[in-house]
């Protein structure tokens, strides 16, 4: 039978009512001066990153993303959106940003630039993450501040540089192994000590990472794999960091970072051409440490404002044998590169009435030495780039 709304309404107040069966009200048991304590609660939601200019940018932690340990940074970038990454026929994997090609998009770890070396760009499958925690990349140029060769877009890597320390996790361990072999361990240490008038951060760790070949499907051409891989796509890398980061209560900070590996790795050879490149590295090292510092906002004569500076050393050697053909079992040529970039950035901020004036200097120097072998020919690049921005960000209406 439908009840009618009558009935309803009476069903819905009674059992809404809190009288018991006797028709009383049912005793509280709690006192009225008891005190219950309730955990926070924080809620935590996606945040765009802002960038001048109107450019797309985007900020993600690395271990928000789906990779494995010890990542490399052409790994991370292939889990972001808005950017193309693609291996060239010498085996770098190179970004690209809304068409613009890789010399010119920058790469940062902690502000010291890795793409000003004397090819304007960097290898992204052999520069190791293990150390870094954030990654900023934006699209286009939204600044005059970031350096030369940032017309394309900037990806920043932070490791320690900043006034935030991470929350200490004493030990960390990961290791993945796959259905083909492929393997990748890391291991990191980490000591927070805090003091009164400031705290200190350590990490160190490293990383290992062996890959036999890139597997493939039955359909590719057969030049180009055998027993179902891709040939010459091995890679082996070992890699390792130190990263110490100071906090002062006071606001300013202080930060070194060093991180290096050693890998070896094959090259691919492109199927499009009909004569491709039959490269291997057999060594490709790479060190670059960077110390920097800063002030905080401090209140000053005319307003507040914050200075930073950071001082870099990026060293690398890198050895490539070029074969005669696909069996790769006769060395015709070799080429021996030393490399060596020093490059050195201050950047300024102070209020200018109800906006911030923003200003950066970078300044970098890059020698290169080349030798082939057998012909004993030996070529020596040396450049020096250094740019000076300034920016004043002020709000309107409101």
């Amino acid at each position: 039978m439908k009840p009618t709304r009558t009935a309803t309404a009476t069903l819905v107040a009674l059992a809404a009512c809190p009288l018991g069966a006797r028709g009383q009200a049912a005793s509280d048991t709690a006192r009225a001066d008891t005190v219950y304590s309730v955990e926070e609660i924080a809620v935590t939601v996606a945040r765009p990153t802002t960038a001048a200019g109107g450019a797309s940018s985007v900020t993600v932690a690395i271990d928000s993303l789906r990779v494995g340990p010890a990542p490399t940074l052409e790994e991370v970038l292939r889990r972001l959106p808005l950017i193309q990454i693609r291996s060239n026929s010498r085996g770098e994997a190179q970004p690209k940003l809304r068409g613009i090609g890789s010399r010119r998009v920058a790469v940062l770890v902690d502000g010291i630039p890795l793409t000003l070396g004397w090819d304007d760009r960097t290898d992204l499958s052999i520069i190791p993450l293990g150390a870094a925690h954030r990654i900023t990349m934006t699209r286009g140029l939204s600044s005059v501040l970031d350096g030369p060769n940032a017309v394309g877009g900037v990806v920043r890597v932070g490791m320690a540089a900043g006034e935030d320390l991470l929350d200490p996790v004493p030990l960390q361990f990961a290791a993945s192994v796959d259905d083909f072999g492929n393997s990748q361990f890391a291991l990191g240490l980490t000591a927070l000590q805090r003091g009164v008038a400031g705290d200190l951060s350590l990490r160190a760790g490293g990383g290992y990472r062996d890959r036999d070949a890139f597997p493939l499907p039955a359909d590719v051409p057969p030049a180009a794999f055998a027993d179902g891989e891709r040939l010459n796509s091995d890679f082996r890398q070992a890699n390792g960091y130190l990263v110490a980061g100071y906090r002062a209560h006071s606001g300013s900070w202080l930060s070194l970072t060093s991180f290096g590996h050693g890998s070896r790795k094959g090259v691919p050879p492109e199927l499009h051409v009909e004569e491709p490149r039959l490269w291997r590295y057999p060594n490709v090292s790479r060190g670059v440490t960077a110390l920097s510092a800063g002030s905080g906002w401090k209140d000053t004569p005319l307003g507040r404002g914050d200075i930073e500076v950071s001082v870099g050393i990026d060293l690398g050697e890198t050895d490539i044998e070029s074969y005669a053909t696909l069996a790769y079992d006769s060395v015709v040529e070799k080429e021996l590169g030393d490399d060596r970039t020093l490059s050195l950035r201050l950047l300024g901020d102070h209020t200018v009435g109800s906006g911030v004036l923003r200003s950066a200097f970078t300044i970098a120097e890059t020698r290169h030495v080349e030798t082939l072998e057998p012909e004993g020919g030996r070529s020596i690049f040396r450049q020096r780039l250094w740019s000076l921005g300034f920016e004043l960000e002020q709000a309107v209406g409101g």
